[in-house]
């Protein structure tokens, strides 16, 4: 899933949250969580330029192609669940030589 859908679906989320909302705060409040969401991709892809493999058994969030996805130690990729935020659907193997996402290899 890509950064924007995801912030288009917090954004969708807060709407329906603050119906009725008086509409110079709620674009206000609209505004900061839309900078905050852009503050955390923007963490995430500098961390993704000098990836650090996370703790085996674990996942890291990782950014590649204007996506976030989680990758772990051995190069595993899965997308992040839109609706929650935890590990997704496979993606496939990141092969680090090529630098592309092999998405014929079975997920492990």
């Amino acid at each position: 899933m890509s950064a924007q859908e995801l912030s288009d679906q917090g954004m969708y989320a807060i709407l329906c949250a603050t119906k009725g909302m008086n509409l110079k705060r709620l674009t206000l409040l609209l505004t900061t969580v839309k900078a905050e969401m852009e503050k955390r991709r923007e963490t995430i892809k500098a961390a993704s330029v000098n990836w650090e493999a996370p703790p085996e058994g674990l996942v890291r969030n990782w950014f590649y192609e204007d996506d976030i996805y989680f990758r772990d130690a051995e190069n595993n990729v899965w997308h992040v669940d839109s609706r929650n935020g935890d590990l997704g659907s496979w993606k496939g193997l990141y092969l680090p030589d090529e630098d592309r996402i092999d998405e014929s290899v079975d997920e492990p």
